[in-house]
């Protein structure tokens, strides 16, 4: 605590710092388990950085405008570190003040000519049902990409926020949905720029681990998911089953990640890098599966629900209660 650090009188030394040295400690949200300390390097942060700069096609002419706070990788190392790195304007927004007035947020992207935007699929939400059909007076041509990462990201959403913000000239094939995590640094899975959102549907009665997906056609339960991209340079990716055996694409498996972007472990808890190293892989605990378009997920590997030998994901339940029983997003549990 800042309190109980002691003023020292002695010079300080500087610090010769080596690449594998630990730059940060990034903490887990803590809202499905105890937040954990991951540990990233100088060295992890840079691969990350300059993977994020070459997937998204950073050119020295973006702005970049965020409302995520600091304690969140997105905000800290997506929106801080990546246009620090690259030397771009960027703009730092109060969190407080977007829950508190979301038409903020894009005001101030057209006021700052902000070309790189980002949100969890809850803020485009808010942004939806708290701010009514912007005037002509709106205007964000400028924006390039507008990531849309941290959570389960849905088709849904983005083509509503898409077509209600099509008049103020938002392109729909900026949305730029991700995959990623505090482990990786930040990124995993990125799309190609300009390729908006890509999406397929699926048999809901085919996600558990080891079922091939099967494309849903008609009536019947179904699920549409969102493709989040192909793995960003210095990071591999594979699907695996409990066996840790390889499995085949459009097949649901664990998500397992690797690379010189990926944590050494956690800080003083060795009980948590034995739950998630494998064979020098780390596991996501995220489902998912590959295809040629690139990676899918499902759904939390310890979050499922399991019925009658069916496997239900809580998001879907929710999003199900959404639309059929016109509850509110983010009052249900």
């Amino acid at each position: 605590l800042l309190e109980d650090i002691a003023q020292l009188k002695d010079a300080g030394m500087v610090h010769e710092v080596d690449p594998q040295d630990t730059a940060l400690i990034q903490f887990s949200s803590g809202s499905t388990s105890e937040p954990k300390g991951v540990l990233l390097s100088h060295a992890n942060l840079l691969c990350n950085i300059r993977a994020i700069s070459e997937a998204a096609l950073i050119d020295p002419a973006d702005v970049t405008l965020s409302w995520m706070p600091l304690s969140h990788d997105m905000g800290l190392i997506g929106f801080h570190l990546v246009p620090l790195y690259n030397g771009l304007q960027q703009l730092l927004m109060d969190g407080e003040a977007f829950l508190r007035r979301p038409e903020l947020w894009l005001q101030a992207a057209q006021r700052y000519e902000a070309s790189l935007l980002c949100s969890p699929n809850f803020g485009y939400q808010h942004y939806m049902k708290s701010v009514a059909l912007p005037g002509g007076g709106l205007d964000l041509s400028r924006v390039r990409l507008i990531f849309n990462g941290a959570e389960p990201v849905s088709a849904s959403v983005c083509r509503e926020f898409g077509e209600r913000l099509a008049a103020s000239g938002l392109d729909a094939a900026a949305f730029y949905p991700v995959y990623g995590m505090a482990e990786a640094s930040l990124a995993v899975t990125f799309p190609v720029p300009g390729s908006g959102v890509t999406s397929c549907r699926v048999a809901a009665d085919s996600l558990s681990v080891g079922d091939t997906v099967v494309t849903a056609a008609g009536q019947g339960r179904n699920l549409e998911l969102v493709c989040l991209g192909t793995p960003v340079a210095g990071c591999e990716l594979r699907i695996c089953d409990a066996a840790r055996a390889v499995l085949p694409p459009r097949t649901i498996g664990h998500i397992q990640i690797r690379g010189d972007n990926v944590t050494r472990g956690y800080y003083r808890c060795p009980e948590c890098d034995r739950a998630v190293r494998m064979d020098g892989w780390l596991d996501s605990g995220d489902l998912g599966f590959l295809d040629a378009e690139g990676l899918y997920v499902t759904g939390r590997a310890k979050d499922i629900v399991f019925v009658n030998g069916q496997n239900w994901y809580p998001q879907d339940i929710e999003l199900l209660l959404q639309q059929e029983a016109q509850l509110e997003a983010g009052k249900l549990a």
